[in-house]
């Protein structure tokens, strides 16, 4: 039974924004290059556009027993503001992975509201952003981390992340720089990137692959 390279995250993790219509352009993201690196390990995507925070926090407290010491865990946490509804069954996202499954259900496509959810987009945005919810959102991000017991890399392209173990944004700007999919869309006159999108250039992904397989390798 091969190791597992595992990734969690929102489209940031789901895919190149070169994967959008340009043939001739770079649309590896760095999940694409990351298994490449571990070629010993199975790739598990658990991405998907509009993910949530408390989703991605469910999904890696369902990964902890079934972790092996030589498994890879990468997990990217979005903003904070995203609320989620229950799927019907039928719609659930499944995931096998070797001898267990891991199920998501409840997703952000609020289109099951007849008025999209607008009602409640406010009330449950100001309460995911809440002191109250974060801190308590910080506290099990602690805990997981004590728990997981495999190699891991934990970021957000977001700030609200207190542990110092996770890497926001901040902390990749620095060390990493950052460049988008709408940067890479304007040096290359439309041919490559995406117009206004402020997900990774195909050089930020090879160069944030790059940086976390030193992070990895490191540990």
């Amino acid at each position: 039974m091969k190791n597992k390279l595992i990734i969690i995250g929102d489209s940031f993790s789901f895919g190149s924004s070169n994967n959008l219509g340009h043939e001739s352009c770079n649309n590896l993201d760095y999940v694409d290059l990351l298994e490449k690196k571990f070629k010993n390990h199975n790739l598990v995507r658990m991405a998907r556009p509009g993910q949530t925070v408390q989703t991605i926090i469910d999904m890696w407290t369902k990964l902890i027993p079934n972790l092996n010491k030589d498994d890879i865990l990468v997990i990217q946490f979005p903003d904070p503001q995203r609320w989620r509804t229950p799927l019907s069954k039928e719609k659930y996202t499944v995931y096998d992975i070797d001898t267990y499954r891991v199920v998501d259900y409840f997703t952000t496509d609020y289109t099951i509201f007849e008025d999209d959810g607008q009602e409640f987009e406010l009330p449950l945005k100001l309460m995911n952003v809440h002191e109250s919810n974060i801190n308590n959102w910080n506290d099990i991000i602690d805990s997981l981390i004590q728990m997981t017991n495999c190699k891991n890399y934990i970021w957000s392209w977001s700030n609200w992340v207190k542990n110092s173990y996770v890497e926001n944004c901040d902390i990749i700007y620095n060390n990493v720089g950052w460049q988008t999919a709408g940067d890479e869309y304007k040096q290359t006159n439309g041919r490559c990137g995406s117009k206004d999108d402020f997900h990774f250039s195909s050089d930020m992904h090879s160069k944030f692959a790059k940086y976390i397989i030193s992070k990895i390798l490191n540990k």
